[in-house]
């Protein structure tokens, strides 16, 4: 038999439809259920069709939260692997340096996101990240101490514990 995207199938879909699926970069999702029939459609993997789910683990597998210093429940995200860097740690120490010999971390030198709402595609786009991203204030050494250590906790409880 053969496959093609948006094909339908009612109560059930067979196994060479689902391996067809995963040699031509679509899947099959459960659209409807009519009279009792469960509805079946192939379909494309792409970012408008990905679920509010799909989009928020792939957020999280490219950003880490950053709790806020006062309030555990509101912070702000940065990339774990920043543009021009190998790694969260990396582009941190090069700021920790920074702070080192000037004694400030100057404004705009950190990029921050906020947080999608991953049921509208739109904000999880790479586009709607950047337009919506932030830059740090300037800090002082002990600010930038306090923002450091809470970076670094939140890396590895995160990134190492699992959490």
């Amino acid at each position: 038999m053969k496959f093609k995207k948006n094909q339908i199938f009612k109560d059930t879909y067979s196994h060479e439809a689902a391996e067809w699926c995963n040699s031509n970069n679509c899947r099959i999702i459960e659209i409807d259920t009519v009279d009792n029939v469960r509805h079946f459609k192939i379909v494309g993997i792409d970012e408008t069709e990905k679920t509010p789910e799909e989009l928020e683990e792939e957020f999280k597998n490219e950003f880490f939260f950053i709790p806020d210093k006062d309030e555990k429940d509101s912070g702000y995200y940065f990339r774990k692997i920043p543009k021009g860097y190998n790694s969260a740690i990396e582009s941190l120490n090069t700021a920790f340096n920074i702070v080192s010999v000037t004694g400030i971390l100057p404004k705009d030198t950190l990029t921050f996101y906020k947080k999608p709402d991953y049921s509208e595609k739109k904000q999880c786009s790479e586009n709607w990240l950047i337009k919506n991203s932030f830059k740090n204030e300037e800090m002082t050494a002990e600010e930038f101490g306090e923002f450091y250590a809470r970076f670094i906790y939140a890396w590895n409880k995160q990134e190492h514990i699992g959490t």
